[in-house]
């Protein structure tokens, strides 16, 4: 069944080992990127500090990627997860993750950001935020779907950004360091022609 929810994924056209180039690091504003052994880590400094680091260079609007997520420093309503379809540093659809196990979608622009999925469990996939976790979404036209270790969580329809760099976030909600690793990225192409039009939630029955 999960399978079906990611129809059209077709051959892998990016993968990225994080050895050492195509992102932001150095100190950034709320903290520090910097790459290590095969992974890419940012870590917030001060209090209730964020940072952002984004891939050089587009992904294609449509496609299905998957990437592992690591916290090693991550306490209750802190958060980490994935900037989509980024135009810039203040444009971009975030999905988040929080050490209590939940997941959001957000749209972010200048002007306002606007929740198009509130915060909702993620099932034992997350047990106290600490563990790593394989990140998947997958993105056709307006529908974006969140998997987290292979599993379905819910999926979201917006027509606002069509494409644009991939980012990863970190947010602290406290005064403590919150610090994530980002590893293994993996991008697939998908084919529209294969796309169904009935879109599923993450309360209903998938197709057949």
């Amino acid at each position: 069944p999960t399978e079906q929810l990611r129809p059209g994924v077709g051959q892998r056209v990016l993968t990225d080992s994080f050895t050492g180039s195509g992102w932001q690091i150095g100190d950034l504003q709320g903290g520090l990127a910097a790459f290590g052994k095969s992974a890419l880590t940012l870590s917030t400094s001060g209090s209730r500090n964020s940072v952002l680091s984004l891939r050089e260079g587009e992904l294609p609007g449509d496609a299905y990627l998957e990437i592992t997520v690591t916290p090693s420093l991550c306490r209750d309503a802190d958060a980490y997860g994935l900037l989509l379809r980024a135009a810039s540093a203040w444009t971009f659809y975030r999905f988040l993750i929080n050490c209590d196990g939940q997941v959001r979608l957000e749209k972010v622009l200048p002007e306002r950001t606007t929740v198009l999925q509130d915060w909702t469990p993620a099932g034992a996939a997350l047990p106290g935020g600490l563990l790593p976790v394989r990140v998947g979404v997958w993105m056709a036209g307006p529908e974006l779907r969140l998997f987290v270790d292979g599993e379905f969580v819910f999926s979201a329809r917006d027509r606002v950004l069509q494409d644009g760099q991939l980012g990863v976030y970190v947010r602290a909600a406290s005064s403590s360091t919150l610090t994530v690793s980002f590893s293994d990225l993996e991008v697939y192409s998908i084919d529209l022609a294969q796309v169904p039009t009935l879109t599923p939630t993450a309360s209903s029955t998938p197709w057949p």
